[in-house]
């Protein structure tokens, strides 16, 4: 409504509890933010995200790059650019996503490939 009402620009910060049961693996408790942009497409979205990600890394830890575990994270933008179908295509070159689109049996090939890959569960997994 404030979009359509003339702001520009929106957002709301979340703090969301969902009562989804117990787990050592889940938290139900989270922050999240929502935020809407008049006149912005998705590129404008990605920018944003990682002017957020990358300002909070560097206010909060003094720098972009970071250390999870034993693996170092860069977050400084700008960030790799790529849809699903591709980073499957560099895991699984004999794999193609886009040729699915027009086989009739491509749903039991993808969840074959998926299978063959390793993904648990994959070849019971609903369209």
């Amino acid at each position: 409504r404030l979009v359509v009402g003339g702001f520009d620009r929106v957002y709301e910060l979340g703090r969301i509890f969902r009562n989804e049961g117990i787990s050592t693996r889940h938290n139900p408790e989270f922050t999240s933010l929502e935020l809407y942009q008049a006149y912005a497409d998705f590129e404008d979205m990605m920018d944003l995200t990682e002017t957020l990600i990358a300002g909070a890394a560097q206010v909060s830890a003094g720098t972009t790059v970071l250390t999870y575990g034993e693996v170092e994270v860069d977050l400084t933008p700008p960030w790799r650019r790529v849809t699903m179908a591709d980073l499957v295509k560099e895991a699984i070159p004999d794999f193609d996503f886009y040729a699915l689109l027009s086989d009739a049996d491509g749903l039991s090939k993808a969840r074959a490939a998926a299978a063959a890959a390793g993904v648990p569960d994959a070849a019971d997994a609903p369209s």
